[in-house]
């Protein structure tokens, strides 16, 4: 639910398919849909449907892709226009649009934008820290924010022990979102997300500082983990095909962009992890740089609520069912 209720700070509700596809937007769009059906307005529901047909089927708006053995075909290309003929060939194709395009200002400059959700249903708390990130695919601190993250957030970690190991939070997870143009930061199931938040504050100011010394050994494993995780996305024939689209069509990047970005990871050195802390790192911990959504059990709504405010954040609470107006 953090999660949610982030997307609708950070994305346009106009314009954002993230915003518009979301669980609270949907919750109230859907009811008002069905009672369009069973009124008056059934024809004009209908013919949004159309309109939404059209845009799908454009030849402009769509991207083919298709896999397989396609050498063993005599006309892998001709064949195409047999079937397709009466759809006459689009001057050029409308550019595919990344999410960050269509963001809210507080989504493109994150900071002094908060919630704290109270939610009857859980005993918890969770919570969810957004910062600008890299915002291009080919951005030469990715690499090296890659394996930070990694490094930060591995079992037996420093996360790990400063937090999972005094039972402040089950886990924590940082991403880096290049899409989106953001970096985050979730707690989850903590019994006060602001004590754990506060342990991970005081680690990556510590590293900044460097008052706190990175694990050489863990920083080879967190190079070997990043490594891992690209290469899993091309673990087989499928994923290999399905993952050449999506860095060619869809990030708009060369065929070789996975395996050059394996090798940039290989060379991070530790002193390369440095400038990712106070470039990115340090601002999900700051007010003035970051937004803050917090889904906490109501009993806590408060020691998180004092917790936050006293670091300079101004979180407002509210209810799930008034979060959308």
């Amino acid at each position: 639910m953090t999660s949610t209720v982030m997307q609708l700070i950070n994305f346009d509700e106009k314009l954002s398919n993230t915003y518009l596809s979301s669980t609270l937007y949907q919750e109230k769009f859907l009811p008002n849909v069905i009672k369009e059906l069973k009124g008056n307005g059934a024809n004009q529901v209908i013919q949004r449907f159309y309109q939404f047909r059209e845009l799908l089927t454009k030849p402009e708006n769509l991207r083919i892709h298709v896999y397989g053995n396609i050498l063993k075909l005599a006309n892998p290309k001709s064949v195409w226009n047999e079937h397709f003929k009466i759809i006459e060939a689009p001057k050029s194709l409308t550019p595919v649009p990344l999410s960050q395009q269509f963001l809210t200002e507080f989504g493109r400059n994150p900071g002094n934008q908060g919630f704290i959700v109270k939610l009857p249903a859980i005993e918890s708390t969770f919570s969810m820290h957004t910062a600008e990130g890299p915002s291009s695919f080919d951005s030469p601190d990715l690499a090296s924010l890659l394996v930070l993250c990694e490094l930060l957030q591995a079992t037996e970690g420093l996360f790990w022990k400063l937090i999972r190991g005094q039972g402040l939070a089950y886990s924590t997870n940082l991403k880096v979102d290049v899409e989106y143009g953001h970096i985050y930061f979730d707690i989850y199931k903590s019994p006060d997300a602001f004590k754990a938040y506060e342990q991970a504050r005081k680690a990556v100011f510590g590293l900044a500082d460097k008052k706190i010394e990175f694990d050489k050994a863990g920083f080879e494993g967190a190079k070997s983990g990043v490594i891992y995780s690209l290469v899993r996305k091309e673990g087989n024939i499928s994923k290999a095909a399905i993952e050449s689209f999506v860095v060619q069509v869809l990030k708009d990047m060369d065929a070789e962009y996975n395996k050059n970005l394996l090798a940039k990871v290989q060379a991070v050195n530790i002193e390369d992890l440095y400038p990712m802390l106070t470039k990115y790192l340090v601002n999900l911990f700051k007010p003035e740089t970051s937004n803050v959504v917090v889904v906490s059990t109501p009993v806590k709504v408060k020691d998180v609520e004092q917790g936050f405010n006293g670091h300079g954040f101004k979180l407002k609470v509210k209810n799930l069912d008034s979060i959308i107006e």
